[in-house]
């Protein structure tokens, strides 16, 4: 179904709540702490900015996050 898509796109699908909560649990704390309140409310309206949270942290750092 998704053979047209770029690759970078079926990544995109892929990075569901759980993946964000798992990624979110190795970069810290605090870090899944962010990730799950935006989970308790409407987690799908919420998915991109909790991609968005862990590619920053991938990008600049745990520690900077």
């Amino acid at each position: 179904m998704d053979e047209h898509l770029p690759a970078e796109a079926i990544a995109y699908k892929m990075r569901d709540p759980q993946w964000c909560l798992k990624q979110a649990a190795q970069v810290g704390p605090k870090c899944l702490e962010l990730i799950e309140a935006l989970f308790a409310n409407r987690v799908l309206d919420n998915l991109k900015a909790a991609q968005g949270i862990i590619t920053k942290a991938k990008k600049y750092g745990a520690s900077r996050l």
